[in-house]
């Protein structure tokens, strides 16, 4: 059945995903919204014109939201649609760096216009590749410092658990874009 036969809005979920924080998350909103689900490196950016309501999913590397220029670069576009950004990151996301993450990746003009929604990612150290290693290693070491320097328990917590698998992604925390998806 096409969404055209049901006379409903069509509901494109695009997303980037390099360890698979992202991808889970675009699924599951695909599949509570009835959306059509695609990995942007193999979608046809003509095919927008198909679709009322975009939601782009992406990680945010180095405090930037990785694959924004795309929404940038088709703004003509989706100026006219409903569009919504979800990025997946490693910071809580009640955490006050959320908005600078916003700030720096969506330009003025757009951020005005474009929903954005933080989300918890997985991190399994050992699945890193090793560029992402040597970078993930500054902020080991800083966790090592405090807790050598002043034994702090938590930064030792924290050390303990980095090697092994960090999953924070739940399907409970899709509710939000999911709702936004389906308003008229």
């Amino acid at each position: 059945m096409t969404w055209e036969a049901t006379g409903t809005r069509r509901i494109a979920v695009l997303y980037g995903s390099k360890y698979g924080s992202t991808k889970r998350y675009a699924a599951w909103i695909a599949g509570q919204t009835n959306a059509d689900l695609f990995d942007l490196l193999e979608f046809d950016p003509l095919r927008l014109e198909d679709y009322s309501v975009i939601l782009l999913g992406s990680p945010v590397y180095f405090g930037r939201i990785r694959h924004i220029g795309f929404i940038e670069q088709h703004w003509k576009v989706l100026a006219g649609k409903k569009v919504a950004v979800f990025y997946v990151t490693g910071i809580p996301t009640d955490d006050v760096r959320q908005a600078r993450i916003v700030r720096k990746g969506l330009p003025d003009r757009i951020r005005e216009r474009v929903i954005h929604y933080p989300l918890r990612r997985a991190f399994d150290y050992r699945r890193l590749n090793c560029i992402d290693k040597l970078l993930m290693s500054w902020p080991r070491i800083r966790l090592y410092v405090k807790w050598l320097i002043k034994r702090d328990p938590t930064a030792r917590q924290l050390l303990d658990r980095f090697l092994g698998l960090q999953d924070w992604t739940t399907e409970e925390a899709i509710a939000p874009i999911t709702s936004f998806a389906r308003q008229e």
